[in-house]
Order: structure tokens, then C-alpha cells, then sequence
């Protein structure tokens, strides 16, 4: 920054006190005749340069930058990498400010501190970033959308604070909680579970049809150690063991799922904009072992059940798949394995021999009746993708 002062005549200049100049480089004066120093009583004085020193009290301000925001980059449906750092621009004001400490506090109490290496002059501005993890590396989505955060930046002198406050993007019914310790992320899903039709013969109730699928979700959309396949995401070259915790509520939550109970004239479940029903079909296995030569060993109505949770992991998953894939690109056609309109399997469509089975795809040669002869249950898990597509559900925006 430079200045340059043109005057056609004189320039005086008189003062009460001293009249200081200080430079960081040169001082040059240059005079067509004469240019004449006098000090009255003590002389010239030549001696060491001095440094200016700025001593005005120091005021800081500091706002959010308008982003949206996931941590640790999780990946879009699309393959770009979300945006995983929060900006906040510390400007200095007034002054000069010198050793300065960012902060972001939830109700009072400091969760993460950087000190602000450069001093800051007057009109100054820097940008600190933060990727939404505590210094005990705990990130919680919730902080973020309770309005419990503030963000500060003080030096003792000066102090300026301003409130995080962030809301969901894509939707309210998914809270993520992440360990980046332990490598751990835990999924808080809100369903909607509503009574429509319990047969009075059924052999559950509403109450432990809920349970039913809760269960089912913990299993077939929690990738964790407790599983044989399917264990973990991968996110930044990492493995993350993800929990998931559904809870059924009206409240911030999917939308309503109505659970029937059939004891006769089964129904096929389903879950798209125009029709939203989950079947119980009590004592179907038991009908149907009735009519076979060589029904399979175990027992039919726990056979229900075990049908039953997958169903209800994988009707209710369909939510998660159109938010973050696509209704009709990819939820409604199952992952390109069904036909979108007769819902009809597609034959290339086949059953992988060994490893994971894909709990949002169809399978052509499904051997319905005869699952646990392939350890269907225990197998099917949904895709990696898919859960990190949960994850990514999560994602935050400036309010």
C-alpha cells in the first residue's frame, strides 16, 4: 500500500507535542534549495530507529462463512467429496491484535481452542477453519442444530463471539454421532411406524411389530463388529463401524409407514410416494410348509419374523435411497435389479454365491422358502454405499 501527495505550495505542519515517523523500509526527503533541521533546545538527535508501537485498545469481530457442511468428506451419491471444514473469518476492527485464540464453546464450556499465530492490524482479516470435531475429537450433529455452539476469538483484551447455528440440508430425521478415536459412528434414524390394520388373530401386537423392525434396522443397516459380513464403512482410506439407533416417533421423522398385520390374504409391503405399507403376514410360512413334499426344518413362525424385520429394514430403507440416490433411478428399481413399474426382478440379476447380499436389491433366484440353506439372513447387509448414503443424509447448512 502506498500514498502520494501532490501539493502546489507550502505544507506546514505544527503540533503541540512530538511529531513521530516511523518506516518499515526508507525515508527520503528531497528539496530543490535547502532542507533545514533545527532543534532549539537539545539539537538534532540522530540515534537508532524505533518500531512503531500501536498502542489504540484492540477490537476483533468474527462471523460463520454460509457453507454447508459434512464431516470428514463423506462422498456424495455422485462421487464428490462434501465439503468437511467450517469457515470463520476473525477480523481485526480497531488496533492491532497480537496472540489471539480461536474458540468454539458449548454452553459455556470450551470443546476446541487454535491459537491465531499471526498479528493482526487494523482492517486485518484471516480465516480459521474447523472441521466440526471437539478436541477430544467427538463430533455430534446435534450441537450444530440446538443452538448450544458459539464460536470466540479473544486475547484477553479483545473478545468478539458469534453463534453456530446450523440446520439439515437434506433431512431432520437423521442425527450423526462420530468417534473419530475409536473409529466409531452412531446413526440416530426417527421413523414413523403407525398402527392402520391388527388382525385380531394376529399373533403380535402393534407394540412388538415396532420392535420387530427397530431390530430389523439395527441388523440390516448397522455395519459393525457384530455382524460376520458387512462390518464397516470406509471413509478417507478409514474403517468406521457404524450403529444405528432407530427410535419411532412423529416427530422429525420419515414418513409415516402404516404396519399391518394379515393372517389371511397376505400383502405385498411397499413404500413410495403413493402407497406406504408393511406387511406382518402371520403364519404365512406355516400356510405355505403345509402344501410342500419337503418343507424346510425350523420353525415357520419364526421364519415370519426374520422375513418380517428384512422387510421393514428394507422398506424403510427405501427413504434412505431416494434421498440420497434418486426415487426412480435408483430406489424405485431397487438399484437397477426390479423394473420400475411391474416392480418385476430382472433375471441378470442373481444372488452373489459367497460374501455380502445387498438388502435393497432383488434377486432372480432368491430361494425364498429356503434361505437359510445360503445363510440369507445373516448375509444381507445393506451396501456400504448405501450407508454412507445415510450418513450423507446428515449433511448441515448455515441457518
Amino acid at each position: 500500500m502506498s500514498k502520494t501527495t501532490i501539493v502546489g505550495g507550502k505544507i506546514i505542519e505544527t503540533t503541540g507535542g512530538d511529531f513521530n515517523i516511523y518506516a518499515k523500509e526508507n525515508i527520503v526527503y528531497f528539496a530543490a534549495t535547502t532542507i533545514t533541521e533545527t532543534g532549539v533546545e537539545k539539537g538534532v538527535n540522530f540515534g537508532e530507529p524505533q518500531t512503531y508501537q500501536n498502542t489504540e485498545k484492540p477490537e476483533v469481530a468474527i462471523k460463520v462463512i454460509d457453507t454447508v457442511f459434512l464431516p470428514l468428506g463423506i462422498f456424495s451419491f455422485k462421487g464428490e467429496k462434501e465439503n468437511s471444514k467450517i469457515q470463520f473469518e476473525i477480523k481485526c476492527k480497531k488496533g492491532e491484535a497480537s496472540g489471539l485464540v480461536f474458540s468454539v464453546k458449548r454452553e459455556g464450556r470450551v470443546i476446541f481452542s487454535k491459537n491465531i499465530e499471526e498479528t493482526l492490524a487494523s482492517g486485518a482479516k484471516t480465516i480459521v477453519e474447523w472441521d466440526g470435531f471437539s478436541d477430544a475429537r467427538i463430533y455430534d450433529s446435534t450441537f450444530f442444530v440446538d443452538g448450544s455452539l458459539t464460536a470466540e476469538v479473544s486475547n484477553g483484551e479483545a473478545q468478539a463471539s458469534e453463534k453456530i447455528e446450523f440446520k439439515y440440508k437434506e433431512v431432520d430425521w437423521v442425527d450423526l454421532k462420530i468417534d473419530d478415536n475409536e473409529k466409531k459412528a452412531e446413526v440416530t434414524l426417527r421413523v414413523n411406524l403407525k398402527e392402520a390394520e391388527i388382525s385380531p388373530t394376529s399373533s403380535k401386537t402393534f407394540e412388538q411389530l415396532v420392535a420387530l423392525s427397530i431390530d430389523g434396522l439395527k441388523l440390516y443397516w448397522g455395519r459393525n463388529k457384530t455382524r460376520s459380513v458387512g462390518s464397516s464403512v470406509q471413509i478417507n482410506g478409514a474403517d468406521y463401524e457404524i450403529m444405528v439407533n432407530p427410535i419411532n416417533t412423529a416427530e422429525k421423522s420419515m414418513p409415516a409407514l402404516n404396519v399391518y398385520s394379515k393372517t389371511e390374504n397376505y400383502g405385498r409391503s411397499r413404500n413410495w410416494w403413493a402407497s406406504r405399507k408393511l406387511f406382518f403376514n402371520d403364519g404365512y410360512h406355516a400356510s405355505m410348509y403345509a402344501q410342500m413334499a419337503s418343507p424346510p426344518a425350523g420353525s415357520p413362525a419364526l421364519e415370519d419374523e426374520k422375513e418380517f424385520k428384512h422387510t421393514a429394514a428394507h422398506e424403510i430403507g427405501h427413504e434412505i435411497l431416494q434421498e440420497y440416490g434418486g426415487k426412480y433411478e435408483y430406489s424405485y428399481v431397487h438399484k437397477d435389479s426390479s423394473t420400475l413399474f411391474t416392480q418385476s426382478v430382472k433375471p441378470e440379476s442373481t444372488l452373489p454365491p459367497t460374501g455380502e447380499i445387498d438388502l435393497m436389491k432383488y434377486y432372480s433366484d432368491d430361494p425364498f422358502f429356503y434361505r437359510d440353506s445360503i445363510d440369507f439372513y445373516n448375509r444381507n447387509v445393506a451396501h456400504e454405499k448405501d450407508v454412507q448414503g445415510l450418513l450423507w443424509c446428515s449433511k448441515l447448512k448455515t441457518r
